[in-house]
């Protein structure tokens, strides 16, 4: 079987249903290294929030591009991090499309075969699941792209997740947390990051099989 990899920074979903492509389900689905589209992963993800009394998310173009910004380069260079080999962090995309948000978060994930197994994981660990369900996020931008990663050809998914100034959110910080996340069966590389203009803590980004909520400071 092989290795699932996820990586996360504050999960947040879409409208269910909203822009739901069958065809475009069936188009991934029938590719054996790929089977998620972006309408699932929002579906999926909104349905978990809307289980937890928490509104959905509201599909943002504008996110959607820096996404695929981020998606692009990943596959261009061959990496899967939230840090590009430049050092281009997360928060630099969504300038390059004057995103102007208060809060902000990255989802990314690679090497999977089906988009519930996907948001299965991600509820399943203690992090990122806090992330999906987390009140201050109002918007998402979900973008795929095809590409190499360790000599194998996969799917880079990224997921953007922001709040954009204008719109309201609490005042509560989100405490910083490093723990393990072991899912049964599934090997996981993953990191959370939380961006949060009410606090300066901040905590290094640790290895595979670790995840680590950060509050970013602006």
């Amino acid at each position: 079987m092989k290795k699932l990899i996820i990586a996360t920074i504050v999960l947040t979903g879409l409208i269910v249903g909203m822009a739901t492509s069958i065809q475009d389900r069936l188009v991934l689905r029938s590719d054996s290294w790929a089977a998620v589209v972006k309408s699932a992963l929002v579906d999926l993800t909104n349905k978990n929030r809307i289980a937890q009394k928490i509104p959905f998310l509201k599909i943002n173009p504008v996110l959607e591009q820096a996404a695929a910004l981020k998606a692009q380069d990943m596959s261009q260079k061959g990496y899967f991090a939230h840090v590009s080999p430049e050092g281009k962090t997360p928060w630099y995309w969504l300038d390059q499309v004057k995103y102007d948000y208060t809060y902000a978060g990255e989802n990314l994930a690679i090497n999977f075969f089906d988009s519930k197994e996907v948001a299965d994981a991600w509820m399943k660990s203690p992090a990122h699941r806090a992330n999906m369900v987390n009140k201050n996020f109002k918007e998402i931008g979900i973008a795929l792209a095809r590409g190499i990663y360790q000599n194998q050809e996969t799917v880079f998914v990224v997921q953007f997740f922001a709040t954009p100034v204008k719109a309201s959110i609490s005042s509560a910080s989100i405490p910083v947390k490093i723990q393990k996340s072991n899912l049964s069966s599934v090997a996981i590389k993953s990191l959370s990051w939380l961006s949060d203009p009410f606090t300066k803590n901040q905590v290094e980004i640790p290895q595979d099989g670790q995840n680590a909520s950060v509050e970013k400071s602006f």
